[in-house]
């Protein structure tokens, strides 16, 4: 987006555009950060491209305040439960290396043989 804003027709680079979709604008990337910043900046200029920004996580208010308090579309999801797991490591990164390829592998055997759901 950014390359076709730079090298693009004048005032209004997105003439064949109709939308910009923004995902996982809650990461808060440079590049990120640049494109909503443009997006934000040139709105008069690209009026006529709707912009949608997408995120499991993000901060509503503050995104949506960002763009003058742009309307907001929440769709319902699930949370999943997640089960942390802590591998002891004998504190030298040849061993983290092993010890990280055994639990994979141990894992990997849970989702091919058990055909446990949601495991990974």
């Amino acid at each position: 987006m950014i390359a076709r804003a730079r090298r693009g027709t004048g005032e209004n680079p997105f003439t064949d555009v109709g939308c910009i979709i923004v995902d996982e604008a809650h990461e808060r990337s440079i590049i990120c950060d640049l494109i909503v910043g443009s997006l934000k900046e040139n709105h008069a200029k690209w009026n006529h491209v709707k912009v949608a920004i997408t995120s499991a996580t993000i901060d509503l208010d503050l995104f949506s305040g960002f763009f003058n308090n742009a309307p907001v579309v929440e769709i319902p999801g699930r949370m999943f439960p997640v089960k942390v797991e802590y591998v002891v490591s004998n504190g030298q990164s040849s061993g983290v290396i092993e010890v990280s390829k055994d639990t994979l592998r141990r894992w990997g055997q849970k989702v091919c043989i058990d055909h446990q759901p949601g495991l990974v």
